[in-house]
């Protein structure tokens, strides 16, 4: 008769978790990995990560079902930057304390502190868009670098301040959709995220797929997935997207609603001349905010 697999014993024992689904207000710990409690009843736990930064989080048992990291756990996805296939190796100390590595879905593990800048600029760009509810243009930073414009209809969106590549040929862009303008970086090549804000505004969230339209007209299929706060990324089919396209480090896109699954993307190539930086764009009309 087969033995049941046991998780191997260590001075330090660890499990991983696979992110997928909801999972950014409570985690599972593996039903096997609760005898290294040694018959401790946690009530909270402590987790560290890369930078050494502690969080607070209770553990919570929920039914037969286990337990659970529970309040505070969505702190530490949120100032982490977790996202759907991210893997994390949580190494227990034998006490009450886990030190937490993050892998991204590119095998890497994760720089915690370039998250961490991305989220406070996040951060400060939400709250600057508190301040103006008619309208906002001003940067916001996080891992794809949106940039957004949006406003009543008939509007203005001017921002002197931004100094992107090809961001002078944007701000003649002028349509009555709806839209959204980011930067492809590095992370680009495997996701891109749809604002919080636009997602709301657009109905996506419970939306799984998309539709993406380059400046040739040609369909490319997207599939959407709800992150933590409330983020929409881009993920199966947009590599294909920007590998079909060319893209390159510094494009830039204007993801324009055609319908509410469907986004007319004008590219903008980074350092190409002013004259042809703008494809599928009117380079005659003024920059006017979305509706």
């Amino acid at each position: 008769m087969a033995l049941k697999p046991e998780c191997y014993k260590s001075s330090k024992p660890s499990f991983f978790k696979v992110l997928i689904g909801d999972f950014s207000e409570q985690l599972r710990i593996p039903p096997a990995f609760v005898k290294n409690f040694n018959g401790r009843l946690l009530s909270k736990c402590l987790l560290r990560n890369s930078t050494g930064k502690v969080y607070i989080v209770r553990v919570e048992k929920r039914g037969n079902n286990g337990l659970f990291f529970w309040s505070g756990w969505h702190d530490f996805v949120k100032d982490n930057s977790l996202d759907i296939g991210d893997f994390l190796v949580f190494k227990y100390d034998g006490s009450s304390t886990f030190k937490v590595k993050i892998y991204g879905r590119n095998t890497c593990e994760k720089d915690v502190r370039l998250a961490q800048e991305g989220r406070r600029i996040s951060n400060s760009f939400y709250e600057e868009r508190k301040t103006n509810s008619k309208s906002f243009g001003q940067k916001a930073t996080n891992s794809n670098k949106i940039i957004s414009g949006c406003s009543k209809s008939g509007e203005e969106f001017i921002n002197d301040n931004i100094e992107e590549p090809g961001m002078k040929s944007i701000c003649s862009f002028k349509s009555e959709n709806s839209y959204f303008i980011a930067t492809w970086t590095w992370y680009s090549q495997y996701y891109m995220t749809i604002p919080k804000f636009v997602a709301i505004e657009k109905d996506l969230i419970s939306k799984k797929r998309a539709m993406l339209l380059d400046p040739t007209g040609s369909p490319w299929p997207v599939r959407l997935d709800l992150v933590a706060d409330g983020f929409l990324n881009m993920t199966n089919g947009w590599p294909d997207f920007c590998k079909g396209n060319k893209i390159g480090a510094g494009d830039t896109f204007i993801f324009e609603f055609v319908t509410q699954t469907v986004m007319q993307v004008h590219i903008f190539r980074a350092g190409a001349k002013k004259e042809a930086q703008c494809l599928g764009v009117d380079k005659k009309i003024e920059c006017t905010a979305i509706g």
